[in-house]
């Protein structure tokens, strides 16, 4: 039987954690865009059998049933929006989001100690800016990086390029996009999916399994003696999850003569080779900017397009 996380029982909505505001431009789509975020810890079963702590980004919908998973949600906003990320920090220790390659005021690039202090556990910080450059892009939190990343923190942050009647679902949990932007529908894109790579060393969330040790203890294996420079890697997860749980939500669907598009981010802490098997996309973005299609591979995160009439058909579910 395939799992199912904490929080995804019942009929709960991401939108809840959104609030849409005006149409600024007179283009038929909000402008004005608010999005909530919490941050949790939850126990989530990658494979059958194997449970890994993590911390995670999560909508905020409230106080009510948390929706709460790795990957952290896809942020989806479009070129001239008015954003406001409301960060609730609903954990025990302090956080910031910092939201990698997004241009935006140097007060909101959310690094501890440089352009604010940290949010301490039951303080709330907004991140407002304006979407200008399109394209792939990351969120994470940005203390003690190489740890909080790792353990959870982050996701996918997407600028979609600006068109009239350009509506986009801000806040997606799962890897298929709901709906394409006006933009992936110029550009002949039947579906567009977000794949996040992780790689996760047993050994770094350990201690989270722990319930009765004190956070001072806590704070001091995770921050002071866990040596990234040392970490060995055991598993390895696609959306949060390892095969066949990845059969859940990141099976790639393209039929013959039909392209799909691919934002792919490598969150681990070593490189990653994407083999398409029997296929041969194109990279045509890289950290956010396009590329020639003729360049070289893609690399950390960025969009790849898939020539469908390369694919075979997907059997039906």
């Amino acid at each position: 039987a395939m799992p199912m996380e904490m929080g995804m029982l019942g009929s709960t909505d991401p939108m809840d954690a959104v609030v849409l505001g005006a149409d600024l431009y007179g283009d038929n789509d909000p402008d004005e865009i608010t999005v909530c975020l919490q941050i949790l810890e939850v126990t989530q079963e990658i494979a059958p059998g194997i449970t890994v702590p993590f911390w995670v980004f999560a909508p905020d919908l409230g106080g009510m049933e948390p929706l709460s998973r790795l990957p952290g949600p896809t942020l989806r906003f479009e070129q001239g929006d008015r954003v406001r990320i409301v960060v609730k920090n609903t954990h025990y220790f302090p956080h910031t989001l910092h939201m990698h390659g997004v241009l935006k005021p140097n007060a909101m690039d959310g690094v501890p100690h440089l352009t604010q202090d940290a949010i301490k556990p039951g303080e709330t910080f907004t991140y407002a800016f304006t979407a200008q450059n399109p394209g792939t892009h990351w969120y994470h939190c940005h203390v003690q990086t190489p740890v909080h990343a790792l353990l959870g923190l982050y996701g996918m942050l997407v600028i979609e390029p600006n068109r009239p009647q350009n509506f986009v679902t801000p806040v997606v949990m799962g890897s298929r996009m709901p709906e394409l932007s006006v933009a992936s529908q110029e550009a002949g894109y039947r579906d567009e999916y977000v794949l996040l790579y992780q790689d996760i060393d047993p050994a770094l969330h350990a201690p989270l399994r722990q319930a009765e040790l004190p956070l001072a203890e806590l704070e001091r294996r995770l921050h002071r003696d866990y040596n990234t420079a040392e970490r060995v890697p055991r598993y390895f997860v696609l959306n949060g999850r390892s095969f066949p749980y990845t059969l859940l939500d990141s099976q790639i669907e393209v039929r013959p003569d039909e392209t799909v598009l691919l934002r792919v981010l490598n969150a681990g802490a070593r490189p990653l080779s994407l083999h398409l098997h029997g296929h041969h996309p194109e990279a045509v973005a890289v950290d956010g900017t396009p590329i020639p299609l003729d360049a070289g591979q893609a690399r950390g995160w960025g969009q790849i397009a898939l020539p469908g009439g390369a694919w075979r058909r997907t059997p039906s579910r």
